[in-house]
């Protein structure tokens, strides 16, 4: 596992989260009042409101001021079965069930319930308890989904169930559903770390000459020959995607990564 990244991820709320979804056990980590409780070093996406001032008048450090109440909340990861996660040449699936795994373990480990929910025909279960059989439940789970999905669907009357929690989306969805999944998460009052699982060829495309592409999802084929001019229009088109998801994030306070 890249703990790397999941350094980066920095799985805490950016907001504070004080109600929980259905169907969990209220769990007091540290609290749940407005009482400070730490200062915490400003990172991209904190809330401005937070950053200490008068701290970084005296050091010239830029730390924000942590909350009780944002230390109790519950961990929702959502992950893509779609059929666009099954590329041939990069086990995106394996990657995805890992980094899941990682987060999953970290969270319970911290006290924080984890609620796994599959975004593709929008079924869920609840991890809380016993560390080791959470995680044994885990892989359970995780082994009897199917990637059969033709698109991951986000339908307000399902996600109702999780508002104000910390919800990890993993997938590598470039649709409009993803960034009217952005908005619906704004208005449920949730905090949101959308992680892009990109394959290599996906990144940085190493072909030339003519192939027979294949979509996944809808089995549409299309014959086309590849040239330096199409590959740089390609990464013009996959930047502004990046860039759109990035900014779209940014816009409603998320973080946004890309793996």
């Amino acid at each position: 596992m890249n703990t790397g990244l999941l350094e980066q991820l920095n799985i805490h709320p950016h907001k504070p989260l004080k109600n929980q979804h259905r169907g969990s056990i209220p769990k007091q980590v540290v609290g749940s009042s407005d009482d400070f409780l730490k200062h915490k070093p400003y990172e991209s996406g904190d809330r401005l409101n937070r950053v200490d001032w008068k701290h970084y008048a005296k050091t010239k450090a830029v730390y924000t001021r942590q909350f009780g109440d944002e230390q109790n909340f519950n961990v929702v990861i959502g992950i893509d079965t779609s059929l666009s996660m099954s590329c041939h040449n990069f086990n995106k699936l394996s990657y995805q069930e890992e980094l899941a795994q990682s987060i999953a373990y970290s969270s319970l480990y911290r006290g924080h319930p984890v609620t796994l929910v599959d975004m593709g025909n929008e079924t869920c279960l609840n991890l809380q308890g016993d560390l080791h059989l959470s995680m044994a439940n885990f892989k359970t789970w995780m082994e009897e989904r199917h990637y059969q999905s033709k698109t991951i669907s986000f339908s307000p009357s399902f996600y109702e169930q999780f508002k104000s929690v910390l919800f990890l989306c993993l997938s590598d969805c470039w649709s409009m559903d993803l960034e009217n999944f952005t908005k619906l998460q704004m208005a449920m009052n949730n905090d949101l770390i959308l992680i892009h699982l990109l394959s290599p060829d996906e990144l940085e495309p190493n072909l030339s000459g003519f192939y027979k592409f294949i979509d996944r999802e809808s089995g549409e084929e299309i014959e086309l020959k590849v040239t330096p001019e199409l590959l740089l229009s390609y990464h013009k088109l996959f930047q502004n995607h990046i860039r759109h998801f990035k900014n779209n994030c940014e816009k409603y306070g998320f973080r946004y990564f890309n793996t």
